[in-house]
């Protein structure tokens, strides 16, 4: 039932609700459809993270974060200009990764380092943001602020980690395929380059082990499966990232190597080289030398 039918339906009932024959099970009735409204953004957001087979289901926020900060609401992205300052965006994606909310102390803290001067600057800048993002897209209770997590919305970054789970309890290679895919779609770039916060530093290192992870296991299952083009353009897609894991390199040399391609196993090999002696200055690990050493027998 679409939503505007429901509030006619509401509304053509309301009159019966103290009638003494159907009153109780009408107000039984619309309490349920209450429920079911306040629930709707929920089950909204589990659709799209359950399954790919359900056509999207488009959510009243979206936020991106890899690759870059953007928020799109109802359909229409708020731009840079729109942002009275870009401490009002990192606020927001920092309450998205802090599910147990931030106190104004702590958000004082992390902005400026001063839990007094900056108070006043705070509450004007929070209050302008809730006016042009809108009033409920930031709670504040029990003296603390927090992303209404109740609201229809979808985040790249909160997808890939429950990607990331499902595959953990996952045992067919091919759903687990699947989800790899999705992950490994879904980054696509830095999390938050842009941002100047600390807490941004290692979080957005610990997502980039993660994709790698996932980029790995995809490469595997093609590789796996003799499907070697695709696999070798998986690890292309993640050198493009900026890729200094030397499994990558290796996972290149071992498809070039069952491609009768030795060729090609020395280049991947000479590229993790040059790699390794210009970000370490050392050559690569004992395990790739070995492996490479093998490969060209």
């Amino acid at each position: 039932m679409h939503l505007t039918s429901i509030a006619v339906f509401v509304s053509s009932f309301e009159q019966f609700k103290h009638d003494p024959y159907v009153g109780h099970p009408i107000t039984k009735l619309l309490q349920q459809l209450d429920l079911f409204q306040s629930r709707l953004p929920e089950v909204k957001r589990r659709l799209r993270k359950d399954t790919a087979l359900i056509p999207p289901i488009q959510p009243k926020i979206v936020l991106r974060a890899f690759g870059g900060a953007q928020i799109v609401i109802n359909g229409k992205e708020v731009n840079r200009s729109d942002w009275k300052s870009s401490i009002q965006r990192e606020i927001i994606f920092y309450l998205l990764h802090h599910p147990e909310g931030a106190s104004k102390t702590k958000l004082l803290d992390l902005i400026w380092g001063d839990k007094k001067s900056g108070a006043n600057q705070l509450a004007n800048m929070l209050y302008k943001m809730r006016r042009f993002l809108g009033e409920d897209l930031v709670e504040y209770r029990a003296e603390r602020y927090y992303f209404n997590r109740q609201m229809d919305y979808d985040y790249d970054v909160e997808r890939f980690l429950l990607y990331r789970e499902q595959i953990r309890q996952e045992t067919d290679p091919v759903m687990k395929a699947n989800l790899y895919q999705q992950m490994t779609q879904l980054y696509q770039g830095t999390f938050l380059p842009e941002g100047s916060w600390l807490w941004i530093v290692p979080e957005q290192e610990r997502l980039w082990q993660i994709y790698l992870d996932a980029a790995l296991g995809l490469g595997e299952y093609y590789l796996d499966k003799g499907e070697y083009y695709t696999c070798l353009e998986i690890c292309w897609q993640v050198l493009k990232h900026g890729a200094q894991s030397e499994n990558i390199y290796r996972l290149a040399m071992r498809t070039a190597a069952a491609m009768g391609d030795r060729a090609s196993v020395d280049h991947y090999y000479q590229l993790c080289r040059q790699t390794s002696r210009k970000t370490s200055g050392f050559d690569p690990s004992q395990e790739t030398c070995t492996l490479y050493q093998q490969l060209m027998r």
